[in-house]
């Protein structure tokens, strides 16, 4: 019983921390400078709320890296395989290193800075991997970027 309602309150904090970030990033400050966009992405895709991630994708077209892999896998995660491989073959011209990362069987951590992250860098790269590996993996997506599917 103490799991389930461990679960339940969970469920209710995800629910909430969802709600807040729709607000933030849709109504209140559209431009994402707080850059929840990617975290909200990821959530969506988490809740199987595949179509909101592309929507929410397709407000940031060419965005930075982890929306752009996000969007890929939003895409593969809808069915819809080749528009995913656009989205990836660009993503991976755009942004290589995650890409290595990303598929990887047992990628090296890189040095990592408190401060700040690399934009296309391996700290950027890493972090995305820890944040949407599972994700990834789940889906099936992971097997398909590593067969060569997402061409440009």
């Amino acid at each position: 019983q103490r799991e389930v309602l461990e679960s339940v309150v969970e469920d209710d904090r995800v629910a909430e921390a969802v709600r807040v970030k729709e607000w933030m990033v849709l109504a209140l400050n559209p431009h994402d400078n707080h850059g929840l966009r990617e975290s909200l992405a990821r959530q969506y895709l988490e809740l199987g709320r595949v179509d909101d991630a592309l929507r929410l994708a397709e407000r940031y077209p060419r965005d930075m890296a982890p929306m752009q892999y996000t969007r890929a896998l939003a895409l593969f995660m809808a069915g819809r395989q080749a528009d995913a491989a656009v989205a990836l073959g660009q993503a991976k011209q755009d942004y290589p290193e995650l890409f290595r990362m990303l598929v990887h069987a047992n990628p090296r951590r890189p040095p990592l800075h408190a401060e700040h992250i690399s934009v296309g860098g391996k700290d950027e790269a890493w972090y995305y991997r820890e944040d949407h590996l599972a994700l990834w993996q789940k889906s099936g997506a992971l097997e398909w970027a590593r067969a060569g599917k997402g061409r440009k």
